[in-house]
């Protein structure tokens, strides 16, 4: 069983949570594809390494442990990651 069918079974989770013209937000987990991508997410700001490696270190096993949600901000173009947020 994947994460996704794990936390959300097929026919369960909601389609984007926020979806406009610009940007979608969407579980982290909810497409598996997400855990490819955020591999590629960087944050060039020099402030920033501490949330790059949360996404790419962290994100997934507080997840799957129910410690944390993260979601995705995702570009409705491209699907590029274009930030997150965790509560």
């Amino acid at each position: 069983m994947n994460a996704r069918q794990e936390f959300w079974p097929t026919g369960q989770m909601g389609n984007k949570l926020i979806d406009n013209e610009i940007f979608y937000c969407e579980p982290l987990l909810a497409d598996e594809e997400n855990l490819r991508l955020i591999q590629k997410f960087h944050v060039s700001a020099e402030t920033g390494p501490g949330l790059e490696m949360y996404l790419k270190r962290q994100a997934v096993s507080d997840e799957m442990a129910h410690e944390a949600r993260t979601c995705l901000v995702k570009d409705n173009v491209s699907n590029e990651i274009g930030g997150y947020f965790s509560s």
